[in-house]
């Protein structure tokens, strides 16, 4: 079984995002109109309303794990997009793509977490709960302000480092998690 404290980290890695603190800086960095960001946001938001009901079937049909990995690499993608094509139109699909990333992980990362600690029977629900909260804090903390000192210097390395956390958690989820699930 995994380790609680290895399925913390990946958890913490999860929540720890360097682009969500800066990313509204970075699109008016290229050129993007307050108005246009606006625009952008709502294209994250609606995809988000119409993706949770079909990425969250993909959940519960293929498994939490492939889901939350399939969100990882498309978030990727999304990133690797908004840095190498940053046009209004390159940010459009960045932000279709994150928006479904969102989905396939909303729900299923907690899920996974909960089903393999309570599988290790070292933490009680409420301790998980209490321990994932912290995490998230913490890592949405130390990333903002990690994000806010890289991006002084420049905004291809928030990027390209985010990038690299993702496969280094890409890595943990399908070489170092074994799910309950696949354990049967």
């Amino acid at each position: 079984q995994t380790k609680p404290t290895l399925l913390y980290f990946i958890y913490f890695l999860a929540c720890f995002n360097l682009v969500s603190s800066v990313q509204t800086l970075y699109l008016t960095h290229e050129g993007i109109s307050f108005f246009n960001i606006g625009i952008l946001m709502a294209f994250f938001q609606v995809t988000k309303l119409v993706a949770e009901l079909p990425t969250g079937y993909i959940a519960d049909r293929f498994g939490k794990k492939k889901s939350v990995i399939s969100s990882v690499l498309l978030e990727s993608i999304g990133l690797i997009i908004a840095l190498f094509y940053p046009t209004m139109l390159g940010f459009i699909f960045a932000m279709i793509i994150g928006g479904i990333a969102y989905t396939l992980s909303s729900g299923a990362l907690d899920a996974l977490l909960i089903e393999e600690m309570l599988a290790t029977k070292s933490r009680s629900l409420e301790q998980i709960n209490s321990v994932t909260r912290v995490l998230f804090y913490v890592g949405m903390g130390l990333s903002s302000l990690c994000a806010g000192i890289i991006a002084r210097f420049s905004f291809y390395w928030v990027y390209m480092i985010t990038i690299m956390i993702q496969i280094v958690l890409i890595y943990l989820l399908i070489t170092r998690l074994k799910t309950t699930i696949e354990q049967h």
